[in-house]
């Protein structure tokens, strides 16, 4: 398959992962986000190149940070800012700094958009399965193991948002992809 219809058919196979409250779905969407925006040899880049499109992702930001007795802190929805109330501090970011974005601090360690696709599609199944995670990612697996939201694992349930904002910044090229 050329990059362009994998491009567009990964982005929609993640608009459909992204609406289900199915754990395994779920994973799997993570597996989508790190092949998209994450693996170096991504049909994102590849098209891009092309266009050379100057993508933005608007998300959300902290309100508050962390304290030394603060041992969880997550943005969860809130990183996509069309899910926050009006008003909440955001920003835009490109691609890298997208990926970089903190989304949840663990005992004062910064988790960043990245950290959690790739524990996703990486540790937790959505391509590789970790039973003993590395050190890394052992704070991850713990936090996704002990807080549920919404009947899923914490870090699993935030791919939602992370897929909402990751598409409406990957518009632009999906349109100019769809165009020719």
């Amino acid at each position: 398959m050329e990059a362009g219809p994998l491009f567009l058919a990964r982005c929609k196979q993640i608009e459909t992962a992204m609406q289900s409250t199915n754990e395994i779905e779920l994973l799997d969407l993570s597996a989508h986000l790190r092949q998209l925006l994450i693996d170096d040899t991504s049909p994102l880049h590849t098209v891009n190149r092309q266009r050379r499109l100057k993508l933005k992702f608007v998300v959300g930001e902290f309100t508050q940070r962390p304290d030394r007795y603060t041992a969880i802190l997550s943005l969860e929805d809130g990183v996509d800012p069309e899910s926050r109330r009006p008003g909440a501090p955001r920003k835009d970011l490109s691609l890298g700094d997208f990926l970089d974005h903190t989304v949840l601090y663990l005992h004062g360690q910064p988790q960043s958009v990245g950290n959690i696709i790739k524990f996703g599609a990486n540790v937790a199944g959505g391509v590789h399965h970790a039973a003993t995670p590395g050190e890394k990612q052992a704070i991850m697996h713990n936090y996704s193991s002990q807080v549920s939201i919404g009947g899923l694992p914490g870090a699993i349930r935030q791919l939602q948002a992370i897929a909402r904002v990751a598409l409406r910044g990957l518009r632009p090229l999906i349109e100019a992809v769809e165009n020719g």
